[in-house]
């Protein structure tokens, strides 16, 4: 009886939901509105991996270059994923821009704290 009890416990604790940081309903219409925004560089990007970092060989997007974002959530993390806005997303290779840890949020509004970071990279050039 013990061990039924025990399998239950870790087969409970196995299949909880785990709850992204921005919900799938949320994530869906962010998404969806900023499908079709064409955004311009503001500054040469590095891999969002690198610490910023400017060397020549981590820069992904050059100042001025057009782009569109996909963005993805866990619960642990938001990724900023931005492609060539020529290409279409489903074939495009998306590189990291933003990467933002559930830690890093502390008080702020989720998608406020989102927007803040894209705009500080991108200028929406056209919708």
């Amino acid at each position: 009886m013990r061990f039924i009890l025990v399998i239950a416990v870790i087969f409970t604790s196995a299949t909880q939901c785990v709850v992204p940081i921005i919900r799938t309903q949320e994530l869906k219409s962010v998404n969806s509105e900023w499908q079709n925004v064409v955004f311009q560089a503001r500054e040469d990007i590095g891999a969002a991996y690198n610490s910023g970092g400017k060397r020549e060989e981590d820069i992904i997007f050059r100042k001025n270059a057009r782009v569109k974002i996909w963005i993805e959530s866990s619960s642990e993390w938001i990724k900023v994923k931005a492609f060539p806005a020529e290409d279409k997303r489903e074939q495009a290779r998306g590189r990291i821009i933003i990467y933002i840890f559930k830690d890093d949020l502390g008080d702020h509004n989720v998608l406020d704290f989102l927007k803040e970071k894209i705009l500080a990279l991108l200028n929406p050039i056209k919708p």
